[in-house]
This record gives C-alpha cells, sequence and structure tokens, in this order.
C-alpha cells in the first residue's frame, strides 16, 4: 500500500498487518523515577553571620557592630583633627618665623637708631632722679652737685636736638638722634665740671674780694663761672664726640652762653621767692551770696 513513517504496512488477503508502536520503545532502557523536593533546611549566610538567631546573639551582634562602627568614626575624627591642628601649628610656626625673620631684618637694619634711643631714654631716666633725688656726692676729689649733673644732661639732650632739627636733619632720624645722644652725654660731663668749678671758686680769696666790692657778685660769680666752664666743656666734648677735634669757635660761643644762662638761671631763683611772696600778699576778695 504505501510508506508510513519508518513502519510498513503488509497486506494480507483481506486484512492488515499492523505493527505495534511499543514493540520499539520497550527496548529503550528507562531511567529512574523522579525523585520528591524536600525544603532547604540549610544553615542561611545571615543566620551563619548573627548566630543562630536568638535575641541575645543579636544583640550581642548588634552592639559589636555598634562598637565598631563607633571607634572607626572615632579614629577618623581624631586624624582629621590631628591633620587640622597640625596644619594650624605649621601657619602659626610660619608666621611667627616669618614675623621674627623680619622683626630680625628691621633690626639689623635700625641697629643705630635703636641704639641711640635707648641711650637718650637712659640718660634722660637717670637726670630725672638725679635732680629728684640726687644731692651733692663727691667723685674722687670733685664734689658734684646731682642737680647740676642732671640738668646738664637734659639741657645738652633737648638743646642739641633742637638744633640737630633746625639745621635741616630729619625728625628723630639717625642724626638727630646721635646728636641728641652725645648733647646728653657732653651736657652731664659739662654740668659735672661747672658743677665743681663753681663749689671750689665759691670760698677762694678771689670771690671774697670781689663781693667785698660788689656784693651782688659773692654769691652769683661762682654761678656764673661754673656755667661758662660747664658750657665750654660740653661743648668741646660734643665737638669731638661728632668729628674727633674740638672746635675753639663753638666752645668760646658755648661758654659765653653756659655762664650767661647761670647768671640767669640765678636770678631767677633768687627773686622767685619775693615775688611769690607778693603775689601771696595780694588780697583775693572774697564773695558771699546769700539766699
Amino acid at each position: 500500500m504505501g510508506i508510513l513513517g519508518g513502519g510498513s504496512a503488509l497486506a494480507d488477503g483481506n486484512s492488515f498487518n499492523i505493527p505495534h508502536v511499543n514493540d520499539h520503545f520497550d527496548k529503550v532502557k528507562q531511567g529512574p523515577p523522579p525523585t520528591k523536593e524536600t525544603p532547604d533546611t540549610s544553615t542561611s549566610q545571615e543566620e551563619k553571620e548573627h548566630g543562630s538567631g536568638n535575641w541575645f546573639t543579636k544583640a550581642w551582634n548588634w552592639t559589636k557592630e555598634t562598637v565598631s562602627i563607633a571607634w572607626n568614626k572615632t579614629k577618623e575624627f581624631c586624624s582629621e583633627s590631628w591633620d587640622w591642628i597640625c596644619k594650624v601649628c605649621g601657619q602659626i610656626t610660619k608666621v611667627v618665623v616669618d614675623g621674627l625673620s623680619s622683626a630680625w631684618n628691621w633690626i639689623k637694619d635700625n641697629i643705630v637708631t635703636i641704639g641711640l634711643t635707648v641711650g637718650i631714654i637712659v640718660l634722660a631716666i637717670a637726670a630725672v632722679l638725679l635732680i629728684v633725688f640726687g644731692s651733692e656726692f663727691v667723685l674722687g676729689a670733685l664734689v658734684i652737685s646731682g642737680e647740676t649733673l642732671g640738668e646738664g644732661i637734659l639741657a645738652g639732650i633737648v638743646i642739641s636736638g633742637l638744633f640737630s632739627w633746625l639745621s635741616g636733619n630729619d625728625f628723630f632720624g639717625t642724626e638727630m638722634l646721635s646728636d641728641m645722644f652725645f648733647g646728653g652725654l657732653s651736657g652731664g660731663i659739662g654740668g659735672a665740671i661747672g658743677s665743681w668749678v663753681s663749689s671750689s671758686v665759691a670760698g677762694s680769696g678771689f670771690v671774697s674780694w670781689l663781693g667785698s666790692r660788689i656784693s651782688l657778685l659773692r654769691e652769683a660769680f661762682p654761678k656764673i663761672l661754673g656755667g661758662a666752664a660747664g658750657g665750654g666743656a660740653g661743648q668741646s666734648l660734643f665737638d669731638w664726640f661728632k668729628t674727633g677735634k674740638v672746635n675753639l669757635r663753638n666752645t668760646f660761643v658755648a661758654t659765653v652762653f653756659g655762664g650767661f644762662f647761670a647768671l640767669t638761671g640765678w636770678s631767677i631763683s633768687n627773686h622767685t621767692g619775693p615775688i611769690l611772696s607778693k603775689i601771696n600778699e595780694i588780697p583775693i576778695p572774697k564773695l558771699e551770696v546769700g539766699v
């Protein structure tokens, strides 16, 4: 009849001979029957990490994790804080070092000005102390008035500085400060010399004879002579400090002015008392207001 698939059908008379399909499948070897799935009862990774799941284990694990996180954050905060402190200290150190370096450079550049300024301040303080507390004291064979010595220092500082500024030097510049410092030194030495001359001449026979002729000069002449000697000596020393030699013209002028200022000062001091007494004797009217 025909061919169907891979089998064949044979006709025999009035009947068909059809082969059984299972005849071929019986020859295939069957596998084992499928097994029935069972629920997975193995421990999960989370349970392995957190214990068996009871509340004590969970609390302990949470505590460990919390402490660990807090410790890590603390270490990180301390590290950042330390870095910030080191940075700030570095900046401060840089500022201090730069400031000290600049200050040191300024000191080196202005060492002369600084030294002269300190010297003038020391001289001025010493002069004030001598005027206030200094009486007469003995220096070797010299009897020196502390008041005269202090006045000589102050006069030398002020007069030398004023003339230096008027001569064109910068106000409180190096040249002016130098003149003030040397003026204070020479003025103090000149004042000491003037004090010694005045005290030495005061009791001499010449002064006694001169006073017998002109009574005013008995007390004034030693002051005038001491002022002249102090002025001349101070000016000579000042020129020697500045230029290394003595200027005779300046010495002569200073001698004359020293005697004149001494006479003026003596006159003022002698007449101040009577003038003040007369001023105090002037009646002051009293004003009374009745309410």
